[in-house]
């Protein structure tokens, strides 16, 4: 099944032509560039009943690029659906843009799974890029936290709010740059 979704991902995918910043972009785009490449990702599912990660794997890939003349970000989504399920894999479409007046980033998300563009704003807090939505109704149930790894690896995790002022993870993606793109 994942050879069949790298496939599909290659129809769209352009290759390894990621294309690049421009110089006079602004500074703040850094700090989604880990984004850009073609990305293995492996998913995996909080057990709240004993506090652990799952040993259960989903595949999916992540492929970002420059856009908008090396001013935005663009990333596309091929995700995987779980063995022995049926129907078609998600796929969706991000574009991230830093908006300069508001001093965070403006991320426009669109899913097959919903087809209806959400509003993740994202900023840095405490060295995590931290997104969360804003339409199409705010949500403080939920936020997403990127960290970037030495190794140039990344880990994208998901929180819904405890009600108590915490955060019960649902879900871990861990990225790691594929070796051959598109």
């Amino acid at each position: 099944m994942f050879a069949a979704l790298i496939a599909a991902a290659a129809l769209s995918a352009s290759g390894c032509d990621f294309g690049s910043r421009t110089a006079d972009a602004p500074a703040e785009l850094d700090q989604y560039a880990f984004l850009i490449g073609d990305h293995e990702i492996q998913m995996r599912f909080w057990r709240p009943e004993d506090q652990r990660w799952g040993d259960r794997v989903l595949r999916a890939r992540w492929v970002g690029r420059w856009v908008l003349d090396g001013h935005a970000i663009a990333d596309e989504w091929f995700g995987a659906i779980p063995e022995g399920a049926s129907g078609p894999s998600v796929l969706g479409y991000n574009v991230r843009m830093w908006d300069a007046a508001n001093g965070r980033w403006s991320n426009m998300w669109m899913t097959t799974a919903q087809p209806q563009v959400q509003d993740l704003p994202s900023e840095m807090r405490d060295g995590r890029m931290v997104m969360w939505q804003a339409h199409p109704a705010p949500s403080p149930e939920w936020k997403a936290e990127f960290e970037v790894h030495a190794d140039g690896s990344w880990t994208r995790t998901q929180y819904v709010s405890d009600g108590q002022g915490g955060w019960t993870p649902q879900f871990k993606l861990d990225a790691r740059r594929r070796t051959t793109c598109g």
